[in-house]
């Protein structure tokens, strides 16, 4: 039941991109992970990781980052004169990730967590070790270093 409750979310999703003919946009490794478990939308489009893509008006740049995922990423979107960028899920920000992400107007960024209450608090310790680790989570001190 947990592999279920855990994949429910993204059925969830598929299950409204077809039913509302909405774009469904992502990386092929997501595709192929998907294609395993349910069927692919046909309102679906696959993009490759560090190259611009158009999207109406808009550009968007899906740019690589640091977490447990299959081939992860952050993005960027663009039109005009204006920016806006998202960057979730990180492990560990590099020069990379700031370049993408300078000059943007809007910016969403998660900060994940105080290093010391969750070094006190109830997790097990792999679960700690990895929201720590470059391939978890950015503290609440990393994401505000950040911006």
């Amino acid at each position: 039941m947990k592999f279920f409750s855990y994949y429910s979310p993204v059925y969830f999703f598929i299950a409204c991109t077809t039913s509302l003919s909405i774009l469904l946009w992502s990386d092929d490794a997501f595709f192929i992970n998907v294609d395993n478990i349910f069927s692919k939308p046909s309102c679906s489009s696959s993009f490759k990781n560090g190259l611009s893509n158009s999207l109406k008006s808009m550009d968007i740049t899906p740019f690589s980052m640091s977490h447990d995922a299959a081939d992860p990423v952050c993005y960027t979107v663009g039109s005009g004169r204006h920016k806006a960028g998202v960057a979730t899920d990180l492990g560990v920000y590099a020069e990379y990730t700031v370049e993408h992400l300078f000059g943007s107007e809007i910016l969403v960024l998660e900060a994940n967590h105080d290093i010391s209450m969750l070094e006190a608090g109830s997790y097990p310790y792999q679960l700690k070790r990895r929201i720590l680790g470059e391939k978890g989570h950015l503290s609440n001190e990393d994401s505000g270093r950040l911006l």
